[in-house]
């Protein structure tokens, strides 16, 4: 397979068929390694929708040019915009993704082997192969601090809707009504 997307890298949207192939994704092909490939993603409506990492040998299927990857791909070139966050891969496709997410202070969802729950958060330390990740749930509230073996990792997402979903509701960056007040003309001055 890693040859396959080798071929296939920065070209069209593909559909990536992961598990028991029931899960799949659309997007480009950014990067690949022996391990992992990167993915731009895109939503059934062609909105982008963040970068994701998958653990190659999770891959089951390839598809492309398809009449709706066709669709999708329009869909994509009228939506498009600058708001698309631009990353720059190089060697290690996990690692570049973990230290870009580190660099730019960005929440991540990983995934981990044979685990059913995303453990969302900032990641705050990379050391000895062991991340560590300030956990956020998905209320946007602090939820402690975990430790997880960087080879377990079988899935990361930086910069979809649900990383920026619980980032915009994060609770210890939203001072309460007032800061939905200051937004709001009563027609009348109620804070400075």
């Amino acid at each position: 397979m890693q040859k396959l997307l080798n071929e296939i890298l920065n070209e069209e949207i593909v559909a990536l068929y992961f598990g028991n192939g029931d899960k799949f994704f659309c997007g480009k092909i950014l990067a690949v390694n022996e391990d992992f490939v990167v993915l731009r993603s895109y939503t059934p409506y062609g909105v982008y929708d963040g970068y994701i990492v998958k653990r190659i040998n999770e891959l089951r299927r390839i598809e492309q040019n398809s009449k709706y990857l066709k669709s999708l791909s329009d869909m994509v070139k009228c939506k498009h915009t600058d708001s698309e966050l631009e990353i720059i891969i190089s060697g290690n496709c996990l690692m570049s993704m973990l230290c870009h997410s580190v660099s730019s202070g960005q929440i991540v969802s990983i995934e981990l082997e044979e685990c059913d729950e995303l453990i969302i958060g900032y990641v705050t330390k990379i050391e000895d192969n062991i991340i560590s990740i300030k956990q956020y749930n998905e209320y946007g509230e602090y939820d402690g601090v975990s430790f997880i073996y960087l080879e377990d990792i079988i899935s990361l997402y930086i910069d979809s809707e649900n990383e920026r979903k619980v980032e915009a509701i994060k609770k210890d960056n939203w001072d309460g009504w007032t800061s939905i007040a200051k937004n709001i003309n009563f027609g009348r001055k109620l804070w400075d």
